[in-house]
């Protein structure tokens, strides 16, 4: 390979990560974004009742009325919700705690989405049931790609704790 080739592959190398670091970077701030908007959401009427038929649906949570109500658990959610949108902004200053906000994100993800398993007309039954979804069904659906981007971000994060270990962990020459 020529000196010329050479130049222009590690030159491609570098516009391809330059181009994932940019879009690593959109998608971060994107889903920090829709969660500080659900989190804020959290704190209306509308929100905490509208999302109430999947909790009381759900045997994982439908427990939780039990001991708090509609609005309260709304005031749980929502600043759960805002400390993970900040966790995961912070990621360029301190990737372990963008670890953390990578597992709180896929959690919240994944906890809705079972959500979908016990929720009552999640298909649309005027349309001929699933697999035409229903108001419902949609709103629950948008969060396969929200957890999708949840556990891109969660490696980002440990992929930048294990650089920052490797580039601080610095041999000392000479000494025995």
């Amino acid at each position: 390979m020529s000196n010329e080739q050479l130049t222009g592959v590690m030159a491609d190398e570098t516009e391809i990560s330059r181009s994932s670091a940019v879009a690593a970077l959109v998608a971060r701030y994107a889903l920090v974004i829709v969660l500080v908007w659900f989190g804020m959401m959290k704190f209306t009427y509308f929100e905490t009742h509208n999302i109430s038929p999947l909790i009381t649906n759900s045997p994982l949570f439908s427990w939780i009325y039990d001991l708090i109500s509609i609005r309260a658990f709304g005031r749980f959610l929502g600043p759960a919700e805002l400390v993970t949108a900040a966790l995961l902004a912070v990621k360029p200053w301190f990737p372990k705690a963008s670890v953390l906000g990578g597992l709180m994100a896929c959690g919240f993800f994944v906890t809705t989405l079972s959500t979908m398993l016990t929720t009552p007309d999640i298909a649309e039954a005027s349309a001929g049931g699933f697999p035409v979804l229903s108001a419902n069904g949609q709103f629950l659906m948008k969060d396969i790609a929200l957890l999708g981007l949840s556990l891109f971000l969660l490696v980002d994060a440990i992929d930048a704790v294990r650089n920052q270990a490797t580039t601080t962990i610095k041999p000392t020459a000479g000494r025995h």
